[in-house]
């Protein structure tokens, strides 16, 4: 009996996978409107200990195309300790529309971050807020891209992330991650373009100041250890503006990759605790994806190859198909080398860490550890 639940239910879940793949290939090839426009814009970046990334950061911010009097950059320093806040410095020196931002003490209901970003916002100017991370590199027209998503309906505006370079080579761990970054990325312009949106990440996203403040802005979410998920959840909530994250190579910023699995463990398990608020579709699709990830190993097991293969081979043709369209349009086609790797490692994930993210409370973030409740 219990052989039949399992091959009924990998059968269930895997044309429920087919289902939700091609929509999801629908709503990432949808065209939306362009629409140029030139407001002030105001860059913000939280820095703790970043001496080592952040100067990359700063290089590639000073070669935006972008007007420079439309643009300000606003550089945090939150409580680092070693030689963040004389980057700063010298890039202010050289850049005189930025303005640095001393945090020496915190208060007890905020995480590092999110402080840090409020006291940015605070001292910045612009129409539409930028964000990104002392440790990613934007591209030129990374400004000019992002604008060409806005119109008079949208608010936030987030944009692709890799995780390596096609030009430099890089170790199969940090291709597979970045191809993970797109496949995540890619499912959440898919929802944002058929006006279900889930998420940005913090590393790359835009909002209109307007919005930001009816949303009750970062004040709003307090200690939330994943900050651009819970704007995202305020913002939907509390106003009806449009969510869109932009495929476009000219939009995609370089972050850095976990190096080894701790870092990899220790990330996930902050956007489990920091995501276990999803509404009924994210609870549905991370759902879906784990569940036919366990169950093609556990029927394997259980004597019926066959059907766990042909599963797998569902999956993984389905994942190419999907994936198709957003590598191409980034220039990226090159990590579909590693997308059987991707796979595997993604079934060893689920099996191995998805428990302990299940019911973790505690996770270490920078120099911090926090304990977090279900939000």
């Amino acid at each position: 009996m219990m052989f039949i639940i399992l091959n009924l239910g990998l059968i269930f879940f895997t044309f429920l996978y087919i289902i939700i793949t091609l929509i999801m290939w629908f709503g990432i090839r949808m065209k939306l409107k362009s629409n140029p426009c030139r407001p002030v814009i105001s860059i913000i970046i939280v820095a703790q200990n970043e001496e080592a990334t952040l100067p990359l950061c700063l290089e590639s911010l000073s070669r935006l195309t972008y007007p420079k009097d439309k643009m300000e950059y606003i550089l945090v320093n939150d409580r680092s300790t070693d030689q963040t806040k004389s980057v700063m410095s010298e890039f202010a020196d050289r850049h005189k529309q930025t303005k640095v931002v001393e945090i020496k003490t915190l208060p007890n209901k905020y995480t590092g971050k999110i402080f840090g970003l409020i006291q940015g916002v605070k001292e910045s100017c612009g129409e539409i807020l930028f964000f990104t991370d002392a440790d990613c590199i934007v591209p030129p027209d990374w400004i000019q891209s992002t604008l060409m998503e806005y119109d008079e309906n949208t608010g936030i505006v987030g944009g692709f992330i890799a995780l390596d370079k096609k030009e430099e080579k890089t170790l199969l761990f940090h291709q597979i991650q970045s191809l993970d970054w797109i496949n995540v990325t890619s499912a959440g312009s898919a929802w944002a373009n058929l006006n279900l949106p889930l998420s940005v990440f913090g590393n790359n996203f835009s909002i209109r100041r307007e919005i930001y403040d009816r949303a009750g802005g970062f004040e709003s979410i307090e200690s939330h250890l994943t900050e651009d998920y819970a704007l995202i959840r305020n913002v939907r909530s509390r106003t009806r503006t449009k969510i869109r994250i932009r495929l476009d190579k000219n939009n995609l910023v370089y972050s850095r990759p976990a190096r080894n699995l701790g870092e990899f463990y220790r990330q996930r398990k902050r956007w489990a605790i920091g995501g276990r608020s999803h509404n009924f579709l994210g609870f549905l699709l991370m759902s879906t994806a784990f569940l036919i990830h366990m169950l093609i190993p556990t029927v394997m097991i259980a004597g019926q190859f066959k059907l766990g293969f042909l599963a797998f081979i569902d999956i993984l043709l389905m994942d190419s198909f999907f994936l198709y369209w957003p590598l191409k349009q980034l220039e990226r086609t090159d990590l579909f080398k590693v997308i059987v790797p991707y796979e595997l490692f993604y079934f060893g994930y689920s099996i191995f860490f998805a428990p302990f993210l299940l019911f973790a409370r505690k996770v270490q973030w920078k120099s911090s550890v926090y304990k977090m409740e279900n939000r």
